[in-house]
């Protein structure tokens, strides 16, 4: 699609991927939406790497803190540095989803597993918390895993991702001017401490378990196929 926003209004369906209890239909939303709920399809389109070495790296250790800014953060090397110091000064391990490479010295990397992608599904269920940038699909993924969330909101919607997430009491928010290695470390402390956020984490996932957008998204498209082969079967236009 070459004009994605053409078809943020389209008159057949709208379908809403995030579910009611985390943004509720508004009055003023086109009556032709529908939330499908959080499709949380990580494995469909996945890069054909091994996973072999991060299972290893699970295996061989705590459960780490998982750590990423997104697919399309091509500059964030001090960003991704400042949460792996952050990890290492409260004697964590830390599993790095990074799109461009990042050189982790030789003693360092029995702490430190740097990926340019692992699957959310797998990864963060084994994780104990994530720092991240508050894109919807991360977000989704680490609710359904029943992890604490750090947030640093870059761009876009992740803002308001991340204030639902604080709302809904799983997690935590810093803005991207006061991030670094001292600060998050001190977040991270506070977040892996709470009891209330752990408890709020619990109950959200709970919600997630047994939802399966991607078949309501396909129930959805065959409706409106079924409706536009009706309509063209009384010739009507």
């Amino acid at each position: 699609m070459r004009r994605l926003r053409h078809w943020w209004n389209a008159r057949g369906r709208v379908l809403l991927l995030y579910p009611p209890w985390f943004a509720a239909f508004q009055p003023d939303w086109p009556r032709n939406a529908r939330q499908v709920g959080f499709p949380c399809a990580d494995m469909v389109g996945a890069p054909d790497e091994s996973v072999e070495a991060l299972a290893e790296f699970l295996d061989s250790g705590p459960r780490p803190v998982a750590v990423t800014f997104g697919t399309g953060m091509l500059h964030g090397e001090a960003m991704y540095r400042a949460a792996m110091t952050a990890c290492e000064a409260l004697g964590l391990r830390c599993v790095v989803s990074c799109p461009h490479p990042l050189e982790i010295p030789p003693e360092r990397r029995d702490r430190v597993f740097v990926t340019r992608y692992a699957p959310f599904s797998v990864l963060l269920p084994r994780c104990r918390a994530i720092i991240h940038h508050g894109g919807i699909g991360t977000v989704a993924q680490a609710l359904a895993a029943a992890i604490p969330q750090l947030i640093v909101p870059l761009a876009f919607d992740q803002f308001d991702n991340a204030d639902r997430v604080r709302r809904l009491g799983c997690g935590l928010v810093l803005r991207r001017e006061v991030f670094g290695a001292r600060v998050a470390a001190w977040r991270l402390r506070r977040l892996l401490a709470s009891t209330p956020i752990a408890e709020a984490c619990a109950g959200v996932a709970e919600r997630c378990v047994g939802a399966d957008a991607i078949g309501r998204v396909c129930e959805e498209v065959e409706a409106v196929v079924a409706e536009s082969n009706a309509l063209r079967g009384r010739g009507d236009r």
